[in-house]
């Protein structure tokens, strides 16, 4: 384990605390070989503190650890457009809509053939 870089007073039980690792997160994107991750334990200066750390697999009061990153500054230039992808497959076939309102009633055209005529086609 690295050295110890800060260190943060608990003083009640059962609270969440937060920490700003802002400083540790910008040194590690300026050198990420820099980056040894994070250690949580209870200080070696007092030998009768302890710390409980709860998870999320504790059924009773477990809680997922967070990390919270907010860019912040000047948003850099686009980057190029990357190659349009595979086309997938077709997706499956919907339900049938409902059926429609009933348009409205139209004009009826008469078509009258008077006397009877013939209407010849050739067929060929």
């Amino acid at each position: 384990m690295g050295a110890v870089t800060t260190t943060v007073p608990v003083n009640q039980v059962g609270h969440f605390i937060t920490i700003d690792i802002t400083v540790l997160a910008q040194s590690w994107v300026q050198s990420p070989s820099s980056n040894h991750g994070i250690s949580l334990t209870a200080s070696a200066a007092d030998p009768s503190t302890y710390v409980l750390f709860d998870s999320e697999e504790n059924e009773e009061t477990g809680h997922q650890p967070r990390l919270d990153i907010i860019l912040s500054g000047i948003q850099g230039p686009a980057g190029p457009q990357g190659a349009t992808g595979v086309t997938g497959p077709q997706g499956l076939i919907g339900l049938t809509g409902a059926t429609g309102l009933q348009g409205p009633i139209g004009t009826i055209a008469a078509l009258s053939l008077w006397p009877a005529q013939t209407i010849k086609k050739d067929l060929r």
